[in-house]
């Protein structure tokens, strides 16, 4: 729950935080430390995101080292290992904030370990109407051990009228244009919408 706690202190009062969590450990965890942090702002969401809703699916919960390694894929990783399986029920993201009267959204981080197309396919309505800030992973593999791609993501999110950024490693600027052709299929991207990629500040 990092990305969860900076995220509500963050927003601060005025503003709120869906975190979404199908697994039962992780969940646990991070309604744990809402609680510690003191936090009112933070609404845990247990289901999964698809790119269709209703249903159940089944989730590769990895050992306890490597949680942020659950998937509904494979484990790419020869390090991590499967401890259990849970079955979980699935939406879309579009209909989760629709349930939870979000109007507004500034910013949508998606880490779900390949299932990242699924999530986009199920949010038609966020990258065309409230358009927040996306902060993404983006790795080939975990993408191709759930049928889906690099390629078929950044379609998907420049379709949508959004520019793709990487991380710059080096320099005053926090951000640089992504370049697949140079950069490669692991990266952590950031999409901002077109029309507002003039208050970036790139190198």
């Amino acid at each position: 729950g990092l990305y969860t706690l900076a995220a509500a202190a963050m927003t601060g009062p005025r503003g709120h935080v869906v975190a979404f969590e199908p697994s039962s450990r992780e969940r646990e965890l991070l309604q744990r430390n809402i609680a510690l942090n003191c936090f009112a702002n933070v609404i845990v969401d247990e289901r999964a995101l698809a790119a269709a809703p209703g249903g159940t699916a089944t989730l590769q919960i990895a050992d306890a080292l490597h949680g942020g390694h659950n998937t509904f894929g494979s484990l790419i990783y020869p390090s991590v290992s499967v401890v259990k399986h849970e079955e979980v029920v699935v939406t879309t993201l579009d209909s989760a904030l629709e349930e939870h009267q979000v109007r507004n959204v500034a910013v949508a981080k998606i880490d779900v370990e390949g299932g990242e197309v699924a999530v986009l396919r199920g949010a038609s309505e966020l990258l065309t109407v409230k358009r927040p800030i996306i902060m993404m992973e983006l790795q080939q593999e975990s993408l191709a051990a759930q049928g889906t791609s690099t390629e078929e993501l950044l379609e998907i999110v420049r379709g949508a009228g959004y520019s793709v950024f990487c991380y710059a490693e080096a320099g005053p600027q926090w951000i640089r244009l992504f370049d697949e052709l140079n950069d490669g299929g692991s990266q952590n991207i950031v999409a901002i919408p077109s029309e507002r990629t003039e208050d970036v500040n790139l190198r």
